[in-house]
Formats: structure tokens, C-alpha cells, sequence
């Protein structure tokens, strides 16, 4: 079944949509931990969304890779910045707006994954890989940085689309502390059975 519309289930109503019939992903049941999931092919899906989260937020991505060492992006914007993907074989890279990368994963990984990143003025920001810290950049001071690009489209980014299954993506456009970080950190993983 293909997918036309992704439903935010925000109040912001900001629904990732696809109407070109032949960059549709497909609606898969019975995937990851028996849950249905959405499947991008690797060569022309995506889903198109308007919201641009900001230089605060809050992310939580899980996704699965079709096959090892290949390219694949998860999140990405109009603009040519990725924010999330693999954007070289075997590693899993996280691209802060068009000005941070840093290397989150260094072995091959074709399992499902939780991802989750979080970035606010004056904080650390931090990735982490299931439930480990895997990676930190220097603390945000800049309450506007990185607004030039939009973050706006599912499954593509950098000229990369995703080949594999993205589950659930949680965005929030704020810095959330430790309790309520973990608490949807454990929900995924409750959810889904990452790890």
C-alpha cells in the first residue's frame, strides 16, 4: 500500500505527504517486532513535510537499513543539509544543520536502530545510539543558529534517499531534561524492541 500522508500526531498537524505516485513508500505490516513500519526503496521515496524544528529540539528516530554499507538518509532538508542518515557506508553520521558532523557509529549496523539527538541553548549537544551516549558537540550558545535550513523532507537528504524501514520519528522543538528524554527513549524501545 503506498503511502500518501504520514499524520503528525502533534497539535501542529504538520503531516509528511508524497502526491507523485512514484515517490511513494509503501505501508509494510508485520515488520519490525510484528508493527507495521513505512519502506522507502532507496531511489526516489520521500515524504515532504513544512515544519523546520529550529535550532532547539529534541529527536528520536527508529529505523532499519535494507542491506550493510550502503548510503542511506533518514531525515533531510530542501536546502542539501542532512540532518540524519548514513552518508558513508557503515557509519551512521549526524549533521547538525550544515556546520556540525560528527561520526555516531562506527561499525556496520543492519538491525533495527533508535536513534535520538537533542540540542538546546547552552547545552551539550548529544547523540545516542539505543541507549548509550555515542557522540557530543560543543554546547549551543547561539539561540538562532542553523535557521537557514529546513528540515522538511523523510527518507531523503544530501541527494541520498533512505533504502529500508523508518518506524516512528518523535520531534520536539524543545530541550528535554534527562527524565523525560529517557522516558521516550524507554518508550520506543518498549514499543519496538530495539535492545
Amino acid at each position: 500500500q503506498s503511502v500518501i500522508r504520514w499524520k503528525d500526531k502533534s497539535v501542529k498537524n504538520d503531516h509528511a505527504n508524497q502526491t507523485t505516485a512514484n515517490n511513494q513508500p509503501t505501508y509494510k505490516t508485520n515488520q519490525i517486532n510484528g508493527k507495521a513500519v513505512v519502506e522507502f526503496d532507496g531511489s526516489n521515496d520521500f515524504l515532504t513535510f513544512g515544519g523546520d524544528n529550529g535550532s532547539v529540539y529534541s529527536m528520536f528516530f527508529v529505523f532499519k537499513r535494507a542491506t550493510d554499507n550502503i548510503v542511506s538518509m533518514i531525515l533531510g532538508a530542501t536546502s542539501g543539509s542532512a540532518l540524519l542518515g548514513y552518508i558513508s557506508t557503515g557509519k551512521a553520521t549526524y549533521l547538525a544543520r550544515s556546520n556540525v558532523v560528527t561520526n555516531i557509529r562506527t561499525t556496520t549496523e543492519t538491525g533495527a536502530m533508535l536513534l535520538s539527538v537533542k540540542r538546546g541553548k547552552g547545552e551539550t549537544e548529544t547523540a545516542y545510539l539505543y541507549g548509550n551516549t555515542i557522540s557530543t558537540s560543543p554546547a549551543n550558545t547561539e539561540a538562532a543558529a542553523y535557521t537557514n535550513a529546513g528540515t522538511d523532507r523523510i527518507g531523503f537528504g544530501s541527494g541520498v534517499y533512505h533504502s529500508g524501514q523508518i518506524a516512528e520519528l518523535i520531534c520536539y522543538s524543545r530541550f528535554l531534561p534527562t527524565g523525560e528524554f529517557d522516558a521516550v527513549r524507554t518508550y520506543l524501545n518498549t514499543k519496538w524492541a530495539i535492545y
